[in-house]
């Protein structure tokens, strides 16, 4: 795409949103050729970029939220602090069968929003996602082995069927689960592993693991669901009583 007609797109985009769509148009760049381009803090809110190819871009702070990105190529580009909450990065047919996945892999996603974005079956491969937040996004599916997850948040994400570096440690969930009731003192649910004594699930788990270093490669929650999975990570954010009460049904389970 030439530049003054990507710019022309744009300013219409803006004036969109500032008019609250009265003036203007919604970015329509589906199946555009964005290589090269620098759309660093642009705003595309909103914004149909399905298909386009964005590999390499620089996307830095650019503000994309529900932005349509389904089937488009982001590999290798630079989201770094962008904003993507709700954003489509995957799309089916009437017949639910026809997927279209974004590919986001060796993508720069470090401190990125997004939170609720429709990643089934994303490409995020080797992707950096440090200190990401992920919460309740649709990560179903998606490939994230490689992936830097360190410090991101995956509060409430659909984590069903994805690709992760996993290192579940055979009968760690039970030794955790038996140390906790056991030693009720030294838990707390509602409050992250830290120095101190007390400590939640995750927290228990990185403190017992055959590898110590891994809350310090990943932090405390994506290490805890790196060794123990996805049911134990769904009760992470469990009150004290409620994860207590889990955690019994655990050890019954697996006695």
């Amino acid at each position: 795409m030439q530049t003054e007609e990507l710019q022309k797109v744009l300013s219409n985009h803006a004036l969109y949103q500032e008019s609250g769509g009265e003036e203007g148009a919604i970015a329509n760049l589906s199946g555009s050729n964005l290589n090269g381009v620098n759309l660093s803090d642009a705003n595309l809110r909103g914004a149909n970029l399905s298909g386009s190819n964005l590999g390499g871009v620089n996307l830095s702070n650019a503000r994309l939220r529900g932005a349509n990105l389904s089937n488009a190529n982001l590999s290798r580009a630079e989201l770094s602090g962008a904003n993507l909450h709700g954003a489509n990065l995957n799309r089916t047919d009437l017949n639910n069968t026809n997927l279209h996945r974004a590919d986001l892999s060796d993508a720069s996603l470090r401190y990125t929003n997004l939170s609720h974005a429709n990643l089934r079956g994303a490409n995020l491969h080797r992707a950096n996602l440090n200190r990401a937040d992920l919460r309740f996004a649709y990560l179903h599916g998606a490939n994230l082995i490689g992936a830097n997850l360190s410090d991101a948040s995956l509060r409430g994400a659909n984590l069903i069927g994805a690709g992760i570096d996993l290192s579940i440690e055979d009968g760690l969930l039970h030794k955790v689960a038996l140390k906790i009731l056991v030693d009720r003192e030294s838990f707390d649910n509602e409050a992250w592993h830290t120095l101190g004594t007390v400590h939640c699930i995750a927290g228990h788990a990185c403190l017992m693991a055959s590898d110590r270093e891994i809350a310090g490669k990943y932090g405390t929650e994506v290490a805890g669901h790196v060794l123990l999975g996805v049911e134990a990570h769904a009760h992470f954010f469990d009150s004290s009583e409620d994860a207590l009460h889990w955690l019994g049904d655990v050890v019954k389970r697996t006695a």
